[in-house]
């Protein structure tokens, strides 16, 4: 069986109302038996205005392009897309304004149990429009959680090896990077779309946005959500439909479609060439929260992976390496000798653990991120 592929170029981008560097994502599809992002690189792109206003973009990543400065959408002004590859193709999106006002103004969390018994958070979100003309949406959120390095040091070890010679030390220093706390974030990856029309109000009254299960890692300490609520127009959210009855994924953007959904972007050098994607102007609120471990559960989640303690000694009878061999295999220390640690190995002078379980930057980042609050 023979699969048709397409090279085709990939639009993913909107702009908002908010005051910022809005990005634009172009790549290219890939064949069914491949994976990844295949970025469209060096491309022209700038968007244009009916009142001659023209925002530049420049390539920040590959394929990734935000504008030279920052800015907003405004009302009474309309956006089209223009775009150029490196190739010579040029495409131009179809002339959009932005939508209409919606506030989003509650985000909560509660503590539920599914259809299968599972207790799990569930996130929900309620929001109005002033002037009951917003109808459609589109919800994605980020979460952000804290790490602690459970079997965590200030110190580790280097090892010292004699020229000339198969003997060696190991010597305890202070750790150079702090890493027993630490942050990750991640980004939806599902299409969420919710409609008012056929109600007697424009307004979204606790609509679930993400859910997980209380013995999920990610509430072990502290965890944040921001949710972000886009008003889009019919075709829009029309397109946005279709797309997630193709994928649960927003990476459908980037994978081979079932037939081919027509956006509003086409291309202007050759009306026979398709273009995947949608330009959209989105009126945007947001809000976040943050959830402590004991507001859900009482008990710790389980962490990602065992943490066993060992002492290995420096030379068994065999002239071997142990201690060595573990630090090689990515061990590090965790506090010195506990006699009970390792029963196989009591004599090592060092107790070491492995890296995941005393280095927090296996699973995220040492960064605080700026909207943190403990």
């Amino acid at each position: 069986m023979t699969i048709s592929y397409e090279n085709l170029l990939v639009v993913d981008g909107k702009i908002t109302n908010e005051h910022k560097k809005h990005r634009i994502k172009l790549s290219r599809t890939y064949r069914i038996d491949t994976s990844g992002f295949f970025p469209e690189r060096n491309a022209n792109l700038y968007i244009a205005t009916n009142l001659n206003k023209k925002y530049q973009f420049t390539e920040v990543e590959e394929g990734i392009y935000e504008p030279l400065n920052p800015f907003s959408a405004e009302r009474n002004e309309t956006y089209i897309l223009h775009i150029e590859t490196q190739d010579g193709e040029i495409f131009a999106s179809d002339q959009e304004i932005l939508t209409p006002e919606s506030s989003l103004n509650e985000i909560a969390a509660a503590v539920e149990v599914n259809d299968s018994g599972e207790e799990i958070v569930s996130i929900k979100v309620s929001s109005a429009t002033p002037n009951n003309d917003a109808q459609f949406y589109k919800f994605e959120y980020e979460e952000t959680y804290k790490i602690v390095a459970p079997y965590y040091s200030n110190d580790s070890l280097e090892v010292y090896t004699y020229s000339g010679s198969i003997s060696y030390r190991v010597t305890k220093v202070p750790r150079k990077i702090k890493s027993k706390v630490c942050y990750k974030t991640l980004y939806s990856n599902q299409i969420i779309l919710t409609e008012t029309t056929g109600l007697d109000k424009d307004r979204i009254e606790n609509l679930p946005v993400r859910s997980f299960p209380t013995n999920d890692f990610m509430i072990s300490h502290r965890y944040s959500i921001l949710v972000k609520q886009f008003v889009q127009n019919y075709n829009a959210h029309n397109y946005y439909q279709i797309l997630k009855k193709f994928s649960n994924s927003d990476n459908v953007f980037s994978e081979n479609q079932v037939g081919f959904l027509q956006g509003n972007i086409k291309s202007i050098s050759n009306p026979d060439t398709k273009v995947i994607g949608y330009f959209e102007v989105n009126n945007v609120s947001s809000k976040r929260i943050f959830i402590n471990r004991e507001d859900v559960t009482p008990f710790y989640p389980p962490f990602p992976d065992e943490c066993v303690l060992y002492s290995p000694i420096f030379y068994d009878r065999g002239n071997q390496t142990p201690l060595l061999d573990f630090i090689k295999a990515g061990y590090i220390f965790y506090t010195d000798n506990i006699p009970v640690a390792d029963l196989l190995n009591p004599e090592g002078p060092y107790t070491l653990v492995k890296r995941i379980c005393g280095d927090c930057t296996v699973l995220g980042s040492v960064t605080k991120p700026d909207f943190w609050v403990d």
